[in-house]
């Protein structure tokens, strides 16, 4: 028995108990790479919670349609974790969207700060974000993930702390400064944060000012361990310890 497929299907795709395959790559993908049958089963999810159990009914050139036989509804965890991550060199930042949509994160912030060296034209930032959201959708597809990440606007650091008032934590690792552990942060808490913000710095680190600015803000300095990380292991690690600590 072959192994049953995944598939996103955003909502305006599915009516009723039908869904309509439309998009010229994904019917390419599954006809001509997965070699999908009629009357195979798939799963489909919507990106939003919603995930459905379907039946291949008709294949053609234009599109495909399934008919949804079992449907269930899900709801996204009590912890919703934003990290806002400088854009690292050598198209890095897409290891960290998809790593970061395995994790879970719920908000993908690129980041731009003073010891970022990667300049884009509008155009170049607008080609990115289109190859992140593709990325993210294919980790959720592989991860069994139920819920797309929200991926972001290219912003400046400044940008992102000025935004930052509806977060109840707020963290930023930092080289530079004496920082707590991230355990001891939440061991301290008096109850359990629901809306998290994590700042990662470039391989330079933050500037001087970046750091007193986000501390003006309410960010808490952290640590994340002894060795000196590359950002987009600062970014993994930082996800994997924050979900860690806050669920206990």
């Amino acid at each position: 028995m072959r192994h049953i497929f995944r598939l996103y299907c955003p909502q305006d795709s599915i009516s009723g108990n039908s869904v309509i395959i439309s998009d010229k790559e994904q019917i390419h993908y599954l006809c001509d790479v997965l070699r999908l049958k009629e009357k195979e089963e798939v799963f489909v999810f919507d990106g939003r919670g919603g995930e459905y159990t379907c039946r291949v009914e008709e294949i053609l050139r234009k599109h495909i349609k399934l008919r949804i036989k079992v449907k269930k509804r899900f709801k996204e965890k009590n912890l919703r974790l934003s990290l806002a991550c400088a854009i690292p060199k050598k198209g890095k930042f897409d290891q960290i969207v998809d790593k970061l949509t395995q994790l879970g994160v719920a908000k993908i912030i690129p980041m731009v700060t003073q010891r970022v060296s990667v300049r884009w034209q509008k155009h170049q930032i607008d080609n990115q974000l289109g190859r992140w959201r593709r990325i993210s959708i294919a980790a959720c597809q592989q991860s069994g993930r139920k819920f797309l990440p929200s991926i972001e606007p290219v912003k400046s650091i400044a940008e992102v702390i000025n935004s930052c008032a509806t977060y109840d934590l707020k963290l930023i690792p930092a080289l530079a400064e004496k920082s707590r552990c991230l355990k001891d942060v939440f061991v301290s808490l008096e109850k359990k944060p629901a809306n998290i913000l994590g700042l990662i710095g470039p391989e330079g680190d933050f500037s001087p000012e970046e750091l007193n600015l986000a501390k003006e803000h309410g960010f808490i300095p952290i640590t994340l361990g002894d060795l000196v990380l590359r950002t987009e292991t600062a970014a993994v690690a930082m996800a994997a310890f924050i979900r860690l600590n806050a669920n206990h």
